[in-house]
């Protein structure tokens, strides 16, 4: 008897959970009313979301206070126009905009849309966001790549050798990833770099010094562990870097001969990405695994495409199917961290659970909206004490 895709997906998920094997749980993003899907692309610290879902009229960029909360719909620069969220930290969003003008525009999210970057017409794109505040964009015809400042001050200029660059997020650290052709020393190759924030521009090092490429780096921790993509053969490999710029094959658990990528790392260095429309995570002691098998029975029926972030806590963001062909946005929690009443996170329930819950209500943190409506009244106190009734598991 041959299985179909989904029938295989449900034995995959089936077998993880009779054999104890289960690390996450699916949880599935509520969709706007009206929407046709929903894409799900960062995830903050505190386990704020940000994506985008396709309406008849045009897709808009939307963001969910928590994986439980309803979406916000964060509309566009100018009326009518469409949008989408590229980044997100400290509950800000970034993205990119239609503008009545014609060009694209970059615009922030702090409650409303605002624009962001030169203050003229050109096209601007703004692609991530780091937890400094800091705004990785895209400026003009040649997508000159620059850092915005989160205050007062001048934007930061990468080199890119006076040739187009391929910049794609920023760290912690006010650090950029991406991947030129045109670097002095890259032979003409495209090679994966990061750009400190002094400047300096770090050449990766190749799996394979023969390839032509293209390498990119796309996300990197604290501690300077870079993740990407790098060419063995004309194979591209889900690679790590470390901060001396030596890479590691981390895609060989899937095959020889399978191609995958790593988009997103924490600072634990956990690692998470695709391989053939698929979702991998991946960390140095087990190496690259696929996701949907580690997911308990909340995953029946689900196809998990890709991976598209993880944050401290390891959660895990993504989009897959579930029976259809509708895209849909899901985040994974590992079993035992999915207790929204552990205020102070640890691990146990108590008054100072309360006390925090106070104190982030009392300056409007997003944290304490437990109903998700954007506003803090009494029925967030009640949300929060249903939970903390409700217990940990």
């Amino acid at each position: 008897m041959r299985l179909g895709n989904t029938a295989v997906a449900g034995w995959l998920t089936l077998t993880a959970v009779a054999l104890g094997q289960a690390e996450y749980v699916l949880h599935e993003l509520v969709a706007p009313e009206g929407a046709l899907d929903v894409v799900v692309v960062a995830i903050d610290a505190q386990g704020r979301l940000a994506g985008s879902s396709r309406f008849p009229t045009g897709r808009v960029a939307v963001t969910w206070e928590s994986y439980e909360a309803q979406p916000i719909v964060l509309g566009s620069l100018d009326p009518g126009q469409w949008s989408e969220a590229t980044g997100l930290a400290g509950g800000t969003v970034v993205g990119v905009s239609g503008r009545a003008c014609g060009f694209d525009g970059a615009f922030l999210w702090r409650g409303a849309v605002e624009p962001l970057g030169p203050d003229v017409c050109v096209p601007t794109r703004a692609i991530d966001i780091n937890e400094a505040g800091e705004v990785l964009l895209l400026v003009g015809d040649q997508a000159q790549p620059l850092v915005w400042p989160a205050g007062a001050g001048s934007p930061r200029v990468l080199e890119t050798w006076s040739q187009p660059a391929t910049a794609l997020s920023i760290d912690t650290r006010g650090g950029v990833l991406g991947a030129s052709a045109h670097h002095p020393e890259g032979l003409g190759r495209t090679r994966a770099i990061r750009w400190a924030p002094d400047g300096t521009a770090q050449l990766l090092g190749m799996l394979d010094p023969d390839a032509r490429g293209p390498d990119v780096a796309l996300d990197a921790n604290i501690a300077g562990m870079i993740v990407g993509q790098s060419r063995v053969g004309s194979l591209g490999r889900a690679t790590v870097w470390n901060a001396s710029g030596v890479p590691f094959d981390a895609g060989q658990a899937l095959g020889p001969s399978v191609g995958s990528s790593l988009s997103r790392v924490n600072d634990g260095g956990v690692a998470v990405g695709v391989t053939i429309d698929r979702a991998i995570v991946w960390d140095s002691a087990r190496g690259a695994r696929l996701l949907l098998p580690l997911v308990d029975e909340s995953g029946a029926g689900w196809t998990l495409n890709e991976a598209t972030g993880i944050n401290n806590r390891g959660l895990i963001i993504g989009n897959g199917r579930r029976f259809d062909s509708r895209p849909r946005g899901f985040v994974l929690v590992p079993l035992g961290v999915s207790c929204r009443a552990d205020m102070d996170g640890d691990g146990v329930l108590t008054i100072f659970d309360f006390l925090t819950f106070q104190n982030l209500f009392a300056v409007g943190d997003p944290r304490a909206d437990f109903d998700g409506d954007g506003q803090f009244t009494i029925f967030d106190f009640l949300e929060f004490q249903n939970a903390f009734a409700a217990g940990c598991p």
